[in-house]
């Protein structure tokens, strides 16, 4: 199930690359590896964390504020069952991940957290 999975994994990020291509996004860096900002609340196991890795990361110049990067990550998400009728709670748990991760980079990235959340 493990090769399977990887296998399925890479050809969900190529059909992303394309995508990225055609929306004018090619230059989006694909598997990057960040530092993590909290490593201890991070564990993996006994030892902290020291990186989290991305699908792809595309930054770019803020045409509405001078001298802004805009960082962009995206993650690719994959099952092997079919989406529900009413795949609204489904894309809602996909999108839960994106503050997670946000919160994991913090220290990488100019990010702006939720009052009272630092984990």
């Amino acid at each position: 199930m493990g090769e399977w999975s990887q296998k399925v994994g890479a050809a969900g990020e190529s059909l992303v690359q394309e995508f990225l291509q055609l929306i004018g996004w090619g230059s989006a860096q694909r598997g990057v590896t960040l530092p993590c900002a909290r490593p201890e609340k991070h564990q993996i196991s006994n030892a902290e964390r020291g990186t989290h890795g991305i699908d792809f990361l595309f930054t770019y110049k803020s045409p509405l504020m001078d001298e802004v990067l805009q960082n962009v990550l995206a993650s690719v998400k994959f099952t092997s069952k079919p989406y529900p009728r009413n795949p609204t709670s489904k894309f809602k748990e996909h999108f839960t991940v994106v503050p997670e991760d946000l919160r994991k980079w913090a220290g990488t990235f100019c990010v702006l957290l939720p009052h009272g959340r630092d984990e």
